[in-house]
């Protein structure tokens, strides 16, 4: 999370909610970083 660019993509997927027997909207969260075709020496990374 210290890189000089990161980049986040929130994504919304259906979750079942067992106590009513539908579904909710649910969220993945990703950060990315990928320096090196900015000439970065830190290594891609994902979280």
């Amino acid at each position: 999370m210290t890189a000089e660019r990161v980049h986040a993509d929130d994504t919304t997927v259906p979750a079942l909610d067992p106590g009513r027997g539908t579904t909710r909207t649910g969220r993945l969260w990703c950060y990315v970083r990928n320096d090196q075709p900015f000439a970065g020496t830190a290594a891609p990374a994902v979280l």
